[in-house]
């Protein structure tokens, strides 16, 4: 099964949990972000051939939603 495939066989459950099923899952990610930060950059340089420090701004962004999502 493609990835595609699998979120979209994924979403029933993830719906059923509601927010506060969610919340602490996306927490969890969120706490580990930092932490990835350096690689997730990394990956992002080697997928779109951006600068490192684009990059690490789109990883930062991400960490600034992941915030709002959960205040």
């Amino acid at each position: 099964m493609c990835r595609a495939a699998a979120a979209r066989a994924a979403l029933p459950a993830w719906r059923e949990l509601g927010e506060r099923g969610r919340r602490p899952i996306l927490q969890h990610i969120r706490d580990r972000l930092p932490d990835s930060a350096e690689r997730l950059a990394e990956h992002i340089v080697l997928e779109t051939g951006k600068p490192h420090i684009e990059a690490l701004y789109e990883v930062i962004t991400v960490l600034e939603v992941f915030d709002h999502a959960l205040a």
